[in-house]
């Protein structure tokens, strides 16, 4: 609604420009009154660039004071994710942001609260082709089938966990094309007696989220039914080869 007043405003008085906030993009002035039409209006709201981000961030102020150690700009397009698809998802409680930036044996596996902000985090081991020399830091990732490489973007959990060769699991579903193959690839969030805190480096995996048995439970109960899960890294540290 703010939006939409601001966007009429720039559109019918002419010589009159607004800052934002966050970037100080400014609407284009009108040197002509004239009538303003829904259509109109939607499509200058639509062609607004510099404010999704600044509307996610005000809107989930919450999750991000939060959760001050979890990149800005990666959790802001998980939110706006979250929020342009609010009405699809089957779990709105829970999102998981997972950052590969950080080494094995840090707790890196965030599992955000939608409705209070509040944060629990977990260790979390990634793909033994993401990581060939074990040195506990994923570099190298991938989409194929058998690279055996964690993959990066937004999931979603399957709607019911089943019981399989590592105990009870979640199956992922890939929503962008740096995953899309996760579910022909066989990616799950389970767990893994090689995760835990007196292992350093974590041990690896073929491409799945592992966790510690003893939370595994805890997890998959508040994830599963569709929850959105983003697998990220800073992109200054990812190596090509």
């Amino acid at each position: 609604m703010i939006k939409r007043i601001f966007i009429v405003l720039a559109l019918i008085l002419p010589g009159i420009s607004f800052a934002r906030s966050h970037k100080h993009g400014r609407v284009p002035n009108h040197s002509k009154t004239a009538a303003v039409s829904d259509a109109a209006i939607d499509a200058a709201t639509e062609n607004a660039s510099d404010s999704p981000s600044q509307e996610i961030e005000f809107k989930y102020r919450q999750i991000f004071e939060k959760n001050p150690e979890i990149n800005a700009t990666a959790l802001t397009r998980l939110l706006a994710y979250y929020d342009e698809n609010l009405e699809k998802l089957h779990n709105k409680n829970y999102v998981t942001f997972v950052d590969f930036s950080l080494d094995s044996e840090t707790p890196r596996m965030y599992l955000i609260d939608m409705r209070d902000g509040s944060q629990e985090k977990f260790l979390v081991a990634h793909g033994r082709g993401s990581d060939p020399k074990h040195t506990g830091r994923a570099r190298l990732f991938s989409n194929k089938v058998n690279s055996y490489m964690s993959s990066l973007g937004i999931y979603d959990t399957e709607k019911e966990p089943y019981h399989g060769q590592h105990g009870i699991s979640l199956r992922l579903r890939g929503l962008e094309k740096t995953n899309s193959a996760a579910l022909d690839r066989g990616i799950l969030i389970h767990s893994a007696e090689f995760v835990s805190p007196s292992i350093q480096p974590l041990g690896r995996t073929q491409g799945c989220f592992a966790v510690e048995p003893s939370h595994i439970r805890d997890v998959i109960s508040k994830l599963s039914g569709g929850s959105l899960l983003m697998a990220w890294i800073n992109p200054k540290l990812r190596s090509s080869k």
